[in-house]
C-alpha cells in the first residue's frame, strides 16, 4: 500500500508539472536497482487516475470544444476542435515508428538527464521571450503543429511533456494561461491512446485491486493539485522555478550519479 501511495503521488505530481515523469523514473531506476515504477497493470491505473485529474480541470473546454464538432456551431470552436486533432498527429506517427527505437533509451539516466537540461532551458526560454497576446480561439494549424511536434518530443526521457508543449505554445505567441489550456487538451488524446494501448495487454489476475484503487485516487488529488500548481506559476510568470529544478537535477546526476 505504501509503494502505491508513493508510486500514485510521483505519477500525479510529475505527469504535470514540467519536471519530466520518464526523467525521474529512468534516474530512480539508476540509484535504485529495484525500483522499476510498478506493474503494467499498476501503470494503466495511475494513468487513468492522471487522466481523470485532467478532465475534472477542464471540463467546460472539453465540452465546449466537442460541441465545435456538431453542425452549426461556432467556426472558432470548431477550428480549435481540428486544429487539437492535428497536433495529434506527430505523436501518433513518432510513437508507432519510433517507439521500439528508444525504448533502450530508458536504460540510460544520463541520457535522460541531459534531456532534463534541455527541458530547463526550454522553460527558461519561454519565460524570457515568450510572452504572447494569441487567445486560444485563435490558434491555428502551423501553431498547432509546432506545439504537436513539440509533445512528440517529450517521447525521449527527460523531456516533459507539459514543458514542451507549454513553452512551445508560448515561444509561437500563445498567451500564458491559454498555452496551458492547449496543452492539456492535447494531452488528451494522446494519454487516452497510450492508456488503451497499454491495457490491451494488462491482465488483473491476482491484482491488488484495493491498493490499485488507492493509488488512483492519490494519483487524482495529487494530479488536480500540480494542475493547480502549475496554472498559477503560469499566470505569475514562474515557470523558471522549474527551470532551474530541472537543471539542478540533470546536472547533480551527470556529476555525480553512477554510470
Amino acid at each position: 500500500m505504501f509503494e502505491v501511495i508513493i508510486l500514485g503521488l510521483l505519477q500525479g505530481l510529475t505527469e504535470f508539472l514540467p519536471v519530466s515523469s520518464s526523467g525521474h523514473l529512468v534516474i530512480a531506476q539508476a540509484f535504485l536497482p529495484h525500483f522499476e515504477g510498478g506493474e503494467l497493470s499498476l501503470d494503466v491505473f495511475l494513468h487513468g487516475g492522471t487522466l481523470l485529474a485532467v478532465l475534472l480541470w477542464f471540463r467546460k473546454d472539453i465540452i465546449e470544444v466537442a460541441g465545435g464538432l456538431y453542425p452549426g456551431a461556432d467556426p472558432s470552436v470548431r477550428r480549435i476542435a481540428f486544429v487539437l486533432m492535428a497536433a495529434s498527429l506527430p505523436v501518433v506517427f513518432i510513437g508507432y515508428f519510433f517507439e521500439r527505437a528508444l525504448t533502450e533509451l530508458f536504460s540510460a539516466p544520463s541520457f535522460a538527464a541531459a534531456m532534463l537540461l534541455v527541458t530547463g532551458a526550454m522553460l527558461w526560454l519561454s519565460e524570457s521571450r515568450g510572452r504572447g497576446s494569441v487567445p486560444l480561439e485563435k490558434v491555428g494549424y502551423g501553431r498547432g503543429l509546432l506545439i504537436g511536434f513539440a509533445q512528440a518530443s517529450a517521447i525521449l526521457p527527460g523531456i516533459s511533456r507539459s514543458g514542451s508543449t507549454i513553452s512551445m505554445a508560448l515561444l509561437s505567441g500563445v498567451k500564458g494561461e491559454d498555452a496551458a489550456r492547449f496543452s492539456f487538451l492535447l494531452s488528451i488524446p494522446a494519454v487516452t491512446g497510450a492508456l488503451l494501448y497499454k491495457a490491451l495487454g494488462v491482465s488483473l489476475s491476482g491484482a491488488p485491486l484495493a491498493e490499485y484503487f488507492v493509488g488512483v485516487l492519490v494519483a487524482f488529488a495529487s494530479g488536480l493539485l500540480a494542475i493547480r500548481f502549475l496554472m498559477g506559476a503560469i499566470k505569475r510568470g514562474r515557470l523558471r522555478w522549474f527551470s532551474i529544478y530541472c537543471w539542478a537535477l540533470g546536472m547533480t546526476y551527470l556529476l555525480f550519479g553512477p554510470r
